[in-house]
C-alpha cells in the first residue's frame, strides 16, 4: 500500500496564512506556542511571511537564553534586554533579525557614521583621485556600504531588527507583541497590554 504524500499548504492561497501555520506548528512542536499571544503570532506572520522560521527560532533562542545560565547569545543581534523607561519599563525586548530592504537600510544607515567607513572612503578616493566614476569604483563603494557594513554589524552582534516584546513571570516568559522602531512607546505598550488579556492569571487581570 502506497502512503499518500503529505498535503502542503499552498502559499498562493494566502502567504500570511501559510506563515502563521508554519510559525504555529513550529512553536507547538518546540513547546513555546502557549507562551505566545495570538496578537504576536498574527504580527509575526505578516512580518516574517517570507521566512517564518526566523521568528520561531528567535523565540526558542530567547527562551533558552533567559532560563539556562550556560546558554550563550548565539545571534547577530543584541542580547535581550529590559526596557528602562516608562511606559515599557519592566518589560523586555529582543531583536528579530529581519533583513528585508527596510531592515537592511536601517542597519546600513546606522553603520555609515563609523570611523572605519570614513577611512575607507578616503582610501578609495585617494586611489582613484581624478578619475571618473567607473564600475570598479562603484563596486568598491557598494561593497563597503552594504556587504561590509552588514558583516561588521553582524560580527559585533549589532544587527537591529524589530522588537520582540515580552514579560517575565515567576514561571516562564510570555511573548506579547512586536514593536517597531519608529512607533511611539505608548502605542507598543497598549498593544502589549491588550496581549496580556490572554493571560489573566499571569498578570493578575
Amino acid at each position: 500500500m502506497v502512503n499518500e504524500p503529505k498535503k502542503i499548504v499552498s502559499r498562493n492561497s494566502s502567504e500570511q496564512d501559510w506563515a502563521k501555520k508554519q510559525i504555529s506548528d513550529t512553536l507547538k512542536w518546540s513547546g513555546h506556542f502557549y507562551k505566545c499571544s495570538n496578537k504576536l503570532i498574527c504580527q509575526a506572520a505578516k512580518l516574517c511571511a517570507n521566512n517564518p522560521s526566523i521568528f520561531a527560532n528567535t523565540i526558542q533562542l530567547v527562551d533558552k537564553y533567559d532560563h539556562d545560565p550556560k546558554t550563550q547569545w548565539n545571534s547577530t543581534t543584541r542580547a535581550p534586554e529590559r526596557f528602562r523607561f516608562d511606559p515599557l519599563k519592566g518589560l523586555y525586548k529582543a531583536h528579530i533579525p529581519i533583513l528585508d530592504l527596510a531592515g537592511m537600510a536601517t542597519n546600513i544607515l546606522s553603520e555609515i557614521d563609523k570611523p572605519y567607513v570614513e577611512r575607507e572612503l578616503k582610501k578609495i578616493s585617494d586611489e582613484h583621485e581624478g578619475e571618473l566614476v567607473s564600475e570598479t569604483i562603484a563596486s568598491k563603494l557598494s561593497y563597503l556600504l552594504t556587504q561590509r557594513a552588514l558583516e561588521n554589524r553582524s560580527k559585533r552582534k549589532a544587527i537591529s531588527g524589530e522588537w520582540l516584546v515580552y514579560a517575565k513571570t515567576s514561571y516562564t516568559n510570555i511573548y506579547l507583541c512586536i514593536g517597531h522602531h519608529k512607533e511611539r512607546d505608548m502605542k507598543i505598550f497598549k498593544r502589549a497590554q491588550n496581549a496580556m488579556q490572554e493571560y489573566p492569571f499571569s498578570f493578575g487581570i
